[in-house]
């Protein structure tokens, strides 16, 4: 079984989880 569909693992997730929630709650 040749893996062929060899998937470069090397997937960066650039993924900015910084998501600023910026959110002003002036409740």
């Amino acid at each position: 079984m040749k893996n062929q569909n060899v998937q470069p693992t090397n997937q960066p997730t650039n993924q900015p989880t910084n998501q600023p929630t910026n959110q002003p709650t002036d409740g």
